[in-house]
């Protein structure tokens, strides 16, 4: 979706005719704020596993099915 690769991209600075296509698209403005909670979302958890990276479960590793 072009919106959320130029909020990405640009920082949080996007073009009016970005936003306008996206309001075009059938999408409402307050559906913008799900987009920043979503990229917020993954951006905290790549910081945090960056961090302090997680280890897999013995159980969820491949082959112990």
């Amino acid at each position: 979706m072009a919106l959320v690769t130029e909020v990405v991209r640009e920082r949080g600075n996007v073009k009016d005719k970005t936003f306008q296509k996206f309001i075009a698209a059938g999408y409402k403005k307050e559906q913008v704020m799900e987009l920043l909670l979503g990229i917020a979302l993954k951006t905290i958890s790549n910081y945090l596993d960056h961090i302090c990276p997680t280890t897999i479960d013995q159980a969820f590793m491949a082959g112990n099915r």
